[in-house]
């Protein structure tokens, strides 16, 4: 595999990385101590050690694929102007990934932070990948 290719590999898996990994370190929210909880949308039931599994390795993979990204461009190989199409999409990512945590959160009654994310999230996200395709639009031209 050339230089280019790593680098392209190490930013769309970092971008793809990032969702679960937030999704993991944000961790379950649902309400503790209560026998009937009411969900705006029922999250995906997934056994704890696979779980573990997945949020670690995506993890291990930001951590990674940020590593090489970070060498790369230190060492000039990639053009810094880049950075402003793969770091809206991570942060993106980030929003979706908790955003999930909290729309999938068991609660007693109505799940107003679910509500907010939805409200304020969506949008932001849609912003987010706006902006990073006008810039890879942008770069792609030069």
């Amino acid at each position: 595999m050339d230089e280019r290719a790593r680098h392209v590999t190490a930013a769309a898996t970092l971008v793809l990385a990032t969702p679960v990994s937030v999704w993991w370190a944000v961790g379950d929210v649902s309400s503790k101590g209560f026998d009937d909880l009411d969900y705006m949308v029922r999250p995906i039931e997934l056994p704890p050690v696979v779980e573990a599994v997945v949020g670690g390795l995506a993890v291990v993979l930001v951590v990674v694929c940020a590593a090489v990204l970070g060498h790369a461009l230190y060492r000039g190989r990639v053009r810094r102007e880049w950075s402003a199409t793969v770091l809206p999409l991570c942060a993106a990512g980030a929003v979706v990934g908790a955003g999930w945590r909290v729309v999938t959160g068991g609660g007693i009654g109505a799940n107003i932070g679910g509500g907010l994310v939805v409200l304020f999230g969506g949008p932001l996200v849609v912003a987010l990948i706006v902006a990073a395709a006008a810039n890879a639009w942008v770069e792609s031209r030069r």
